[in-house]
């Protein structure tokens, strides 16, 4: 669905009722990776906590994502 999750990790993410997406950061002007919606945050925050591989996965993917800048 957004190609960083497997489809079957995208319908979990969605049945818990949040996403991950490629978002544009004007501020750094660059690509980064986030949460939708941001309330979810924290909820996938507290999974990772928990060990929830999912949730773990997304941080990661989020930690280390090399955004394209704008060249």
């Amino acid at each position: 669905m957004h190609d960083l999750l497997t489809f079957e990790e995208d319908k979990v993410a969605e049945s818990q009722g949040w996403g991950l997406y490629h978002v544009y950061d004007m501020a750094v002007s660059q690509w980064v990776i986030r949460i939708l919606p941001a309330p979810a945050a924290p909820h996938v925050v507290g999974r990772a906590r928990t060990n929830d591989a999912l949730a773990l996965k997304a941080l990661r993917l989020m930690t280390h994502y090399k955004g394209r800048g704008t060249d």
